[in-house]
């Protein structure tokens, strides 16, 4: 397991209405611990965290969509959704000041830089003003009481279930794991077999689905043996997948950012770092092709419980 990291105790034996509890419960737990932190600004692993719970709470409704009804799901999934927006510039930027522009500098030392920072920190800080306001919103309030109540309260058990739902809710969780797994892993294959690492589209479909496997194997981590080492081997396929995805937005991002500014320094500055960050993608292009290569020879733990 990775260092600092856990992953919701889901274990063999439960069902899969038990297991949808533990995995539900868990991230709602883990998006609790982090929100002071991305209230308060002391930590940017705060904003960057929050993202990841909502984005692992839609990816678990949508995973065992079969079992849930339909308009249930799709309703929670859409309050997520609005919720996790505001949250977007904030991560972009945090990403930006702290990861990219100090890679730039140690490489180059240009006129502009000083004042391209303080343009993306005064940028941030009314990112960060959305984000408080997000936190103290009556639409987040309602959202963590409710949904701790819809799983409290087994929410998904009620209502006009489907014979086959209320069946495919009380299936012991393991077998149900490896079909989910099995079939988003070759999702993933057959997409990324061939493809236009040149084509952004193409390749960020690709990123989107390995997320989605990197979250199952997460929720089923404890149900089979040696999910550390395929773990792993995701992380480093998708690290290259979404550095490629930084750069290509980050001319629009940039772009975005300079609107209504007209300092000459500015826009050479931001030319440069658009220019820097293309030609970095070239070698990560280069990169994903060895990441894709150990992916695809990992060894998949699901298929081999006795």
């Amino acid at each position: 397991m990775t260092a600092g990291k856990s992953y919701p105790p889901v274990h063999a034996g439960q069902t899969v209405s038990e297991a949808l509890i533990v995995i539900l419960d868990h991230d709602l737990r883990h998006l609790l611990a982090w929100q002071d932190k991305a209230y308060n600004r002391d930590d940017i692993e705060g904003v960057h965290q929050i993202r990841v719970s909502f984005r692992r709470i839609r990816s678990a409704l949508s995973l065992l969509r079969s079992t849930l009804q339909r308009e249930m799901r799709q309703t929670w999934s859409a309050r997520i959704k609005t919720l996790v927006e505001p949250t977007g510039p904030a991560r972009d930027l945090d990403v930006l000041l702290d990861e990219a522009l100090p890679a730039f500098e140690a490489e180059h030392s240009l006129p502009g830089t000083g004042a391209f920072r303080d343009l993306l920190i005064e940028k941030r800080a009314s990112a960060y003003e959305q984000v408080r306001e997000l936190l103290d919103s009556q639409a987040y309030k309602d959202f963590k009481r409710e949904f701790a109540g819809w799983i409290d309260s087994r929410g998904w058990e009620t209502g006009d279930q489907t014979g086959k739902q209320r069946k495919r809710l009380a299936k012991e969780v393991r077998g149900v794991a490896r079909k989910l797994l099995e079939r988003q892993d070759k999702r993933i294959l057959k997409l990324g077999k061939g493809a236009d690492r040149d084509n952004p589209a193409v390749m960020h479909r690709l990123r989107i689905e390995c997320k989605k496997l990197r979250y199952a194997t997460e929720f089923f981590y404890h149900l089979f043996d040696s999910m550390d080492s395929f773990v792993e081997h995701m992380k480093g396929l998708q690290d290259v997948l979404g550095a490629m995805h930084d750069i290509a937005v980050m001319g629009g991002m940039i772009d975005h950012l300079l609107e209504g500014r007209s300092e000459p320094g500015l826009r050479r500055l931001a030319d440069e770092l658009v220019r820097w960050r293309t030609h970095e993608n070239e070698t990560k292009k280069q990169a994903f092709g060895q990441h894709w290569r150990d992916f695809t020879d990992a060894r998949r733990p699901w298929r081999h419980v006795h």
